[in-house]
């Protein structure tokens, strides 16, 4: 019985380790739904405070994907944040035109989970 018990919950540990934020999460969740869908995050990021609520503001990295979060509510998912800040910055240092980064931005927004 305890083999069983404990296959069970290998099997369990395994099918959540390739879980992707962009597949089973949404807008308005929590961090307690969050953790029970995909996992604990790989990394965690303070991005400040939020000026409307006064909540803090932060990231939970899983590999390329970010689930942001304002105070415990999931307030955007993003399927790949890398190549979403390496556009910005690209922007930022005025390589491409902002109509070249709303392109990639939708273009990157729009692509499914990879």
């Amino acid at each position: 019985m305890k083999n069983i018990l404990f296959i069970l919950i290998l099997f369990y540990s395994a099918s959540n380790l390739d879980a992707q934020p962009c597949k089973y999460l949404n807008q308005g969740m929590t961090k307690a739904n969050a953790i029970k869908l995909v996992g604990k995050p790989t990394e965690v990021v303070f991005l400040g405070i939020d000026d409307a609520s006064g909540d803090s503001v932060t990231a939970w990295n899983y590999g390329s994907q970010q689930v942001k979060f304002i105070g415990i509510k999931i307030s955007r998912i993003i399927s790949d944040y890398r190549k979403e800040e390496e556009v910005l910055k690209k922007f930022e240092n005025h390589e491409i035109s902002q109509y070249e980064l709303l392109k990639e931005l939708d273009i990157i927004h729009s692509r499914d989970c990879q």
